[in-house]
């Protein structure tokens, strides 16, 4: 397929959908860039749970902080929404690499505001100006009531999503060993229903048996749906974001996880003409 024709067939899925998207991606290896709308902002719901991670890491290699520091648990930290740790009782003392973790892997909320109380908002809008990933910015905790009501959110681009992440995968965001494990956290994820959704075969990830890898963020609002990943193939290795605001009707997400699929799978297509879903 000819670049034309492949930023076509992208153009008209866009259209399809009810709403507005965005896709950026670019590829490791040619260091070929495709953008639609990469660089609107949306409320960027869970994917701001990146540059909190990455934050995390430029602290540890700053001396800051530790990662095998433990942090409390307290009845004060409960946080609603997903994750596990608002379940513990009080007294657990996991490790900041432990929330990091189940704040990427089960985009646990509780612990995604004890690694934010660890790093302190301000070192993660230093993090992001350093980096100049200026299109994304951190605003709240996550469900903070008073900041929703409020109309307060977090934001992101498309565009520099995909810059964090190609960072990571090249090694330079970070160390090169704070990268690697990064991408190890993110490859664990365990909300696997939008990129992977028509790549993966069940129980290929369970297995660690699937070809193709993708180390990704979710992330998820009513009406709004985020992908952002890594994808490393036999023949491939690029880097895609895809996010997603439609109306709050019934069947909307699951139009918008069909749509991120697909352009994943478009992607794939794309880049290695030789592979069979």
């Amino acid at each position: 397929m000819t670049e034309s024709a492949f930023m076509d067939k992208i153009g008209a899925m866009r259209f399809s959908l009810p709403g507005k998207s965005a896709v950026a991606a670019v590829n490791l290896v040619t260091g070929d860039a495709f953008s639609w709308n990469g660089d609107e902002i949306f409320p960027s719901a869970s994917i701001i749970k990146l540059p909190i991670l990455c934050t995390a890491y430029a602290m540890a290699e700053s001396g800051e902080l530790s990662l095998s520091d433990r942090i409390e648990v307290t009845d004060a930290a409960k946080t609603g929404g997903d994750g596990v740790m608002r379940l513990m009782q009080p007294g657990l003392c996991p490790t900041l690499h432990d929330l990091m973790t189940l704040m990427i892997i089960l985009s646990d909320n509780m612990a995604t505001n004890m690694v934010v109380d660890a790093v302190t908002p301000q070192r993660i809008h230093e993090f992001l100006e350093s980096r100049g990933l200026t299109r994304i910015r951190w605003r709240r905790k996550m469900m903070d009531a008073a900041a929703m009501a409020a109309g307060i959110e977090n934001e992101a681009a498309a565009g520099d999503v995909t810059e964090l992440l190609k960072g990571l995968a090249m090694g330079t965001l970070l160390s090169p060993a704070h990268c690697r494990d990064a991408l190890d956290i993110l490859s664990r994820q365990q909300i696997n229903h939008k990129l992977p959704r028509r790549l993966w075969k069940p129980y290929d990830h369970d297995f660690e048996r699937e070809e193709i890898k993708i180390a990704h963020k979710t992330g998820d609002i009513p009406g709004l749906e985020h992908d952002a990943g890594v994808f490393t193939g036999p023949g491939f290795s690029f880097v895609l974001t895809v996010m997603t605001l439609g109306p709050r009707e019934p069947q909307q997400s699951v139009k918008q996880w069909d749509f991120i699929g697909a352009v994943a799978e478009e992607f794939v297509r794309y880049w290695d003409p030789q592979f069979r879903s």
